[in-house]
């Protein structure tokens, strides 16, 4: 029967064994003339399996690992044979016959069969035994009259061995990097109900929708005006005027704009301020693109099978609407894929394309068509990142509409090899570091 498994994070199954198994024969004789004889066999043949039968599927939104005699993290199966005979001829004429054999010998089989499948958002692991490292003694010994009278040695004999053979099989499909390749394309929304709809959107991108605060290139870059003249007030003349007059600017663009005035309703007296805007919101959920690659440890590895883990791993986000994109974490760990037989390269090695993040921001604003014929007004859409972005080994790009004042703000951290941030013409990339944070206008 087909069986299937499916598990949002990782799937562990293993065929494990162990002993601990002492057999002591003990032989005493006296006499004229005597014969005595010892001999003890402890004889372990273990045999752990895990068969993926015909049309079977595994799929794990993380990582998959199998194992047979061991476990994925090198801890091997504990085997403890001891095989001792010890004989005590007292005769004159004493004849011993002894022997004592240990022997461990594990067979570790993974087998997938044709048509089943392994399917992983992270790695596979497929680990059959293949050094069977264990403790055996065989061990014999006869003491007789002649050697407690001479000091002579006692008469040994035995012999112990312990060894595995790890096979894995492979007729069928294993694959990694299931949900490398992340998407998002919102191109829909609802002024009304406030709504907010993706065409495409794969398996591992969720989001919410919200109204939540905005804040205009003219307002940060105030903020950030308004900060560094305190900074400065009483330490350089000079800048103190400077940003004593950006203040004065931009606080009077902002009037000019309506967004900075007396509130409606307030008392006499109140002083002009920074009105706040709200604006559609969509709020990225937590994004993990990995490639996966598959590990095998064993003697050898078979079959006509399908072994496929990718390195070509994305992330896109492409945001046709008037939302601004709130960004929590992006992830695609350090994996380029790839297959490995006992730590080194099996096959070809990987020459997919460094992986990539891209968010973008593509929808003008201005357009008749989402002005509804100048009857409604958008602010221009920007990004901003407030978890972590990780992309060790590739790009990161964070774009927002070329000719708008969309703006780009980071409050995480990132760690990408490459990146490429664009401001609107009119927009503004801010860049809160540890400490008082950075602005860094766009022209």
């Amino acid at each position: 029967a087909r069986a299937e498994l499916i598990s949002s994070g990782d799937i562990d199954i293993s065929a494990r064994g162990q002993a601990d198994v002492e057999v002591q024969n003990n032989v005493e004789t006296y006499g004229v003339a005597t014969v005595a004889t010892g001999d003890s066999i402890v004889d372990v043949k273990p045999i752990n399996e895990v068969l993926f039968g015909t049309g079977s599927s595994i799929r794990a939104g993380g990582d998959v690992n199998v194992s047979a005699g061991t476990s994925i993290d090198f801890v091997r199966d504990f085997y403890n044979l001891a095989s001792r005979v010890d004989v005590i001829a007292g005769s004159a004429i004493p004849i011993n016959i002894i022997d004592a054999q240990a022997y461990v010998l594990q067979t570790n089989l993974i087998r997938i069969d044709a048509n089943a499948e392994i399917l992983s958002g992270g790695n596979v692991r497929l680990h059959a035994e293949r050094l069977g490292l264990a403790n055996v003694l065989g061990k014999a010994s006869a003491t007789t009259w002649a050697s407690l009278l001479l000091g002579n040695d006692n008469q040994f004999k035995g012999s112990s061995s312990t060894a595995a053979n790890g096979t894995v099989e492979n007729n069928g499909i294993v694959r990694t990097g299931i949900n490398r390749n992340q998407e998002l394309v919102l191109d829909s929304w609802d002024r009304a109900t406030g709504a907010v709809t993706a065409s495409t959107q794969t398996e591992g991108i969720t989001f919410t929708v919200t109204e939540e605060r905005v804040q205009s290139t003219l307002d940060l870059a105030l903020q950030e005006a308004e900060l560094q003249l305190i900074n400065y007030a009483d330490e350089d003349p000079v800048l103190a005027k400077f940003y004593a007059d950006e203040v004065a600017r931009l606080t009077a663009l902002l009037q000019a704009e309506g967004l900075y005035a007396v509130p409606a309703g307030s008392l006499d007296g109140t002083p002009a301020q920074r009105i706040e805007r709200t604006a559609l919101t969509v709020r990225i959920d937590p994004i993990r693109a990995e490639a996966g690659s598959i590990d095998v440890r064993a003697d050898s590895l078979t079959g006509n099978g399908t072994l496929d883990a990718p390195g070509d791993t994305s992330v896109t986000i492409t945001n046709q609407t008037p939302a601004f994109i709130v960004i929590e974490d992006i992830i695609i760990p350090e994996n380029t894929g790839g297959v490995f037989l006992n730590g080194d390269v099996y096959g070809a090695a990987s020459t997919s394309p460094a992986p990539s993040i891209v968010v973008e921001n593509t929808l003008d604003v201005t357009q008749t068509s989402v002005t509804e014929g100048g009857t409604v007004t958008y602010a221009w859409p920007g990004i901003k990142v407030l978890g972590e972005i990780a992309n060790a080994s590739g790009s990161l790009t964070l774009k927002a509409y070329s000719l708008g004042a969309g703006s780009i703000t980071i409050d995480g951290t990132v760690n990408v090899l490459d990146q490429y941030i664009f401001a609107g013409t009119s927009g503004s990339v801010v860049i809160n570091v540890p400490g008082n944070g950075t602005s860094y206008p766009v022209a």
